[in-house]
């Protein structure tokens, strides 16, 4: 009986298994490990693609090519502190970037494509370490999203002239006046909400990650001092952005379903 070729997320989960049991090294150990774990040699596309993601490992700050000073340069690969962090961590797979896209259109199927070339963008920008960078895209992704929220709310509510006075209120606002205004109507709003899970989440799913991620990219873009964006902020708020996107997109689609009376 042949074992079924892996995929390549069950390659890399493989590859992380290894690695959190042993953060110093070698890249033929990994190899190795991958082969028991399948029962025969790799094949050349499997092992390009295995080189691919411990490239990407060290260019993330997750590995680094070297056991100490007398073993330094490849194949010695051993975990940074922070990727011993990392690989400890539970949630989306920021250091993985297909991998977190992937959960990121299994979470939100309906995500929009301008929301995900954001925080793709984001991503890639994290894994790159640019941080301001990567803290900036994730908050225009979060304004994306939350703009389409509050378009398909408006357009939910059930009489023309309520609809088009919540409109006028909001309209050509800034993101933080339009999320204010729309939170005043959407508090007023919620009993009516058949959709208890993503209701529950809002305040801890939405409204505060919203803020933060909003206040964060402000001190980036319009700095009066230097903002302190750190790696291990930047990668939490990429971690909880597949939870607070699809709480966000669960809400869009029930407005688009169904009616709000204002």
């Amino acid at each position: 009986m042949t074992t079924p070729d892996p995929t390549f997320d069950e390659l890399k989960n493989i590859v992380f298994e290894f690695l959190r049991a042993n953060p110093k090294t070698q890249a033929l150990s990994i190899v190795s490990q991958i082969q028991n774990k399948i029962g025969r040699p790799m094949s050349d596309f499997e092992s390009h693609k295995v080189l691919e993601l411990i490239n990407e490992l060290i260019i993330s700050n997750i590995l680094i090519t070297a056991l100490d000073f007398h073993n330094t340069g490849w194949p010695w690969l051993s975990l940074t502190t922070h990727g011993q962090n990392v690989l400890k961590s539970s949630g989306a797979p920021v250091y993985d970037y297909e991998g977190f896209i992937s959960e990121l259109k299994l979470r939100v199927p309906k995500c929009d494509i301008i929301v995900e070339k954001y925080v793709s963008e984001a991503l890639r920008a994290f894994q790159s370490n640019l941080f301001y960078a990567s803290m900036v895209m994730l908050g225009c992704a979060s304004e994306r999203a939350i703009s389409l929220l509050i378009e398909a709310y408006i357009e939910s509510v059930d009489k023309t002239t309520n609809k088009e006075r919540l409109r006028s209120r909001i309209l050509k606002r800034d993101i933080s006046t339009a999320y204010d205004e729309f939170k005043k109507s959407f508090d007023s709003t919620r009993i009516q909400v058949h959709l208890s899970k993503p209701i529950n989440d809002f305040d801890s799913h939405v409204d505060s990650v919203f803020t933060f991620i909003r206040l964060l990219r402000n001190s980036i873009v319009h700095p009066s001092a230097t903002p302190q964006i750190t790696s291990s902020l930047v990668y939490s708020n990429l971690q909880q952005f597949s939870y607070y996107i699809s709480t966000i997109f669960e809400l869009i689609e029930y407005y688009k379903a169904n009616k709000t009376v204002l």
